[in-house]
Order: structure tokens, then C-alpha cells, then sequence
């Protein structure tokens, strides 16, 4: 009988857990996305000559293993260890991969933190989001537009899997006299899914820095926040002033 009660009741767990996962949206692991003919590739998996420090001057020194660039802590004067692109742009789509380690017993922003940085001041967010319901999510979710907008789904693998990320990118437009025409827009694919969708960036998203009131192209920083966090194969299409 005891028995019995025991197989009724895992039954039951089972079958709740089973509905409770196929109600959640599920990302899929994405395959490697070669870059198009007419991308700038700004990672191949063989070196780091597109990128440097954040002073825009000393190589980069993230470490370089297995076709992947991981992030290492700060030497020396320079207290952040971000890297940025050596050639600044303006309109693009970004494509880039990133692997994430685990972090057990962190909570929030604690778990394996990094983010991309378009033209260094509008920051999409990566962390180790798997796992939290759509309704929770925040603005310093993985895919948010960094203290701006919560991603619109959890697109999410868990850690130690490659992760995809397609952004669309348009700067913001200024006149002559600084005023702003337009703001900047993106738009985020993370594993194939949208999660975010035509975004209107109200301003730079980092504290205290302000967005540059002007027309001119910037770099593309990837940031080091602690984790190992991996990268590999980044490329970029420019776009037209018209697309």
C-alpha cells in the first residue's frame, strides 16, 4: 500500500514539472553563424588585433583558447579590463557568441555578469538569466536594455552552453546645434528568439557617463565584470545610412 502511495505521488510531481517546463519558452541551442561576405569579422578565435583596452591604445589581453576569448581580470593601472573595437561604427548588425560559466549560489546580477556596449554607451546586458519566469524578469536581465527595458522573453540557455546574440543597431541623429533628432534603436535576437523589438535607447544607459550629441561613429566594447565570461565569433555589417 505504502508503496503504491509512493509511485501515485511521484506520478503526480512528474506530470506538474512536465506541464511546468512546456509552458516556458524554450531557446534552442544556435549553430555557429558564418559571417556574410561583406562583414568585418572582429573575432575569428585566432587573435584579438581589432581590439584593445579601454584606453584605446594597449592590445587586449583577454585569454585566447580553443577558437574563444575569454575575459581575465585588470593589471596594472587600468582598473577595468573591458576591450573595446579598435574601428568605431554606426548603423550595424552585430552578430557574437557567448558562453557563460556556472556560479553557484549566486543570486542576480552575481551570476556570470559581462554585456555588449553599442558605440560604448547603450549596454544589452549578458547574464545567467535560465531559469527565471518571464514574469520576473528585470532590467538588468540577460537581452535588457541595461537599466532601460526588460527583455520581452527569457531566451535563456542554462550556463556552459554557446549563446547567440543578433543585434540591429541605428544611432542616435543629431542637428548641427546638438539637439537630438532621433534616438538610438535596437533591436535584440538572442538564440533565436526576439527579445527585444525596435527599442527607442532613452540615452546612454551607463551612470554618469552622458551620449556624445553628435553624429560620429564609436567603438563596441565587450565588458569584463568578474566572470570568465567567453566569446567567439563576432562580426558586423555595416548599414546604410537609409536601411
Amino acid at each position: 500500500m505504502r508503496r503504491a502511495w509512493i509511485v501515485a505521488v511521484l506520478t503526480v510531481v512528474f506530470a506538474v514539472s512536465g506541464v511546468a517546463r512546456a509552458d516556458e519558452p524554450k531557446a534552442e541551442v544556435q549553430a555557429p553563424t558564418p559571417p556574410p561576405k561583406d562583414a568585418i569579422v572582429l573575432f575569428d578565435g585566432t587573435n584579438l588585433d581589432q581590439w584593445t583596452k579601454i584606453d584605446g591604445k594597449t592590445p587586449a589581453d583577454w585569454t585566447i583558447k580553443d577558437g574563444y576569448m575569454e575575459g581575465v581580470p585588470a593589471t596594472g593601472a587600468i582598473k577595468r579590463n573591458d576591450i573595446q573595437t579598435k574601428q568605431k561604427f554606426k548603423d550595424y548588425h552585430l552578430h557574437l557568441e557567448f558562453w557563460l560559466p556556472p556560479t553557484p549560489g549566486a543570486t542576480g546580477e552575481k551570476k556570470a555578469n559581462s554585456g555588449v556596449y553599442l558605440q560604448q554607451f547603450y549596454e544589452i546586458q549578458i547574464l545567467d538569466s535560465y531559469g527565471t519566469p518571464q514574469d520576473q524578469l528585470k532590467k538588468g536581465d540577460c537581452g535588457a536594455v541595461y537599466r532601460q527595458k526588460a527583455p520581452d522573453v527569457n531566451a535563456c540557455l542554462p550556463p556552459e552552453q554557446w549563446q547567440t546574440y543578433d543585434i540591429d543597431f541605428k544611432s542616435a541623429r543629431f542637428d548641427d546645434q546638438h539637439h537630438k533628432l532621433s534616438k538610438a534603436v535596437v533591436s535584440v535576437v538572442q538564440n533565436g528568439k526576439q527579445v527585444q523589438k525596435d527599442v527607442e535607447i532613452d540615452g546612454a544607459t551607463r551612470a554618469g557617463v552622458k551620449e556624445p550629441m553628435d553624429n560620429n561613429e564609436d567603438v563596441i566594447i565587450l565588458q569584463y565584470h568578474g566572470h570568465p565570461v567567453r566569446f567567439r565569433n563576432v562580426w558586423l555589417v555595416e548599414k546604410k545610412e537609409n536601411q
